[in-house]
């Protein structure tokens, strides 16, 4: 799977997360400060992975680099709308959370032969993920 691939899902995911979560805000205004701040980290996670890519890029082209061994289909974008249920959105969230995290995390290991910054924001932006999942769990209780 060729990087260019791989970084438009990224955004596209990292994007559609942040709408997601906006929606949440204005949908359930008692956490509103929560999914501002999971917008926030997709925001920033789309930025700092783009950035990451475009300051490498050119040593991966040198190489022909290109991700081996993804499952595209296990990255899943979320709905624009937002549940109309707190339980219902949180669910969904974790499960947003938890999916981008494994997706971050199996790509850093597949970018281990680029430079050390990809792997490393990748690692970093799953750290951001799963951070939010475990926000998002203590709405649960």
């Amino acid at each position: 799977m060729t990087t260019s691939t791989v970084m438009r899902l990224l955004d596209e995911q990292e994007r559609a997360s942040a709408r997601f979560y906006q929606g949440l805000a204005e949908r359930f205004p008692a956490q509103h400060a929560l999914w501002s701040r999971c917008a926030s980290v997709c925001a920033k996670n789309q930025v700092q992975v783009a950035r990451s890519f475009q300051e490498t890029i050119s040593d991966a082209l040198e190489v022909g680099y290109a991700f081996s061994d993804l499952l595209l289909a296990e990255l899943t974008v979320p709905a624009a709308s937002a549940p109309n249920d707190l339980a219902g959105a949180v669910g969904l969230a974790q499960t947003l959370e938890e999916q981008a995290a494994r997706y971050y995390e199996q790509l850093a290991d597949s970018a281990e032969s680029l430079l050390a910054t990809i792997p490393r924001t990748l690692r970093r932006a799953a750290e951001n993920r799963r951070r939010n999942a475990a926000n998002i769990g203590a709405l649960q209780g």
